[in-house]
């Protein structure tokens, strides 16, 4: 893990800067001091739902009070899956949705849909495509880690308060360790939303924490159809054919998630030793 200096900032508002500049997106000011940490097949931070928003309707709070009667988890919530989710085989701790955080340890707040108009057609994949770019060309870990930051947050910007709402829900259930209920919401996610890669994403890491690895190769591949360049369901994908004894192929899915995130230590950690055992030979 890659501890960022404050000197990734500036970076972060540059990047916000040629946002605006292509596409018009607002970003908070707030979001410059944002980090991340990767873990395995992991969640990015959920979005905060605007209450006043006119868009969000009674019917959005039912849908996440009717899995298991409570009330929905707060925006900016912090969520992370209990250690226990810890794959044997790589040794790699799956968490689901880390909240990016300011320096002072306290979470940063998060661009809306609103904010970075993706009710608009096209403008989801358009921003995508443009932060992918900037991300390849980065220089190193620290100008990344902004980049990297922002992605996440696009991915799990749905552009929907009901889907929003749902993947917030299921975040909760995977770091309570109920899988079963996080199944069933991500269930409706993905009926919801089929467009969605980031919900097939979430899907497949609960298939595999529940060790149905065929499941999870089945939703992994859709969503990397819907976003071939999503780089953390790429790195999903290498650990589920590493474990299932697919050494080869996890070798080239990890090479194609560094492709696109040059700087994803997991990935490049699971290239050198999958290179040795695969190729004979370091890379």
């Amino acid at each position: 893990m890659t501890t960022r200096r404050g000197s990734a900032k500036p970076l972060l508002a540059v990047l916000v800067l040629t946002l605006i500049g292509v596409f018009g997106v607002r970003f908070s000011a707030a979001s410059a001091g944002q980090e991340n940490e990767r873990p395995g097949i992991e969640q990015a931070a959920p979005s905060e739902a605007d209450p006043s928003d006119t868009d969000s309707s009674d019917t959005d709070q039912e849908i996440g009070k009717s899995l298991d009667g409570s009330d929905a988890p707060e925006a900016g919530q912090e969520l992370q899956a209990p250690s226990s989710n810890q794959d044997a085989k790589t040794g790699r701790d799956l968490k689901s949705g880390e909240p990016q955080s300011s320096p002072n340890g306290e979470s940063a707040p998060h661009p809306s849909a609103e904010d970075l108009q993706l009710g608009e057609p096209g403008r989801r994949d358009k921003v995508l495509a443009e932060l992918y770019d900037q991300l390849g060309r980065a220089k190193d870990a620290e100008a990344a880690g902004p980049i990297s930051d922002a992605i996440q947050q696009v991915w799990r910007l749905s552009g929907s308060d009901t889907i929003d709402l749902l993947m917030n829900r299921a975040d909760t259930f995977v770091k309570q360790s109920d899988l079963d209920m996080a199944l069933q919401v991500l269930n409706q996610v993905v009926e919801l939303a089929p467009q969605d890669a980031e919900g097939w994403h979430q899907r497949a890491m609960v298939h595999y924490l529940q060790h149905d690895d065929q499941q999870a190769l089945t939703d992994i591949r859709r969503a990397l159809v819907i976003d071939p360049q999503h780089y953390k369901a790429l790195d999903g994908l290498g650990l589920v054919l590493q474990r299932l004894g697919d050494k080869k192929g996890a070798l080239e899915a990890y090479r194609k998630a560094l492709k696109v995130n040059p700087f994803l230590e997991s990935a490049r950690q699971a290239v050198e030793e999958l290179s040795r055992a695969v190729e004979g030979q370091d890379i």
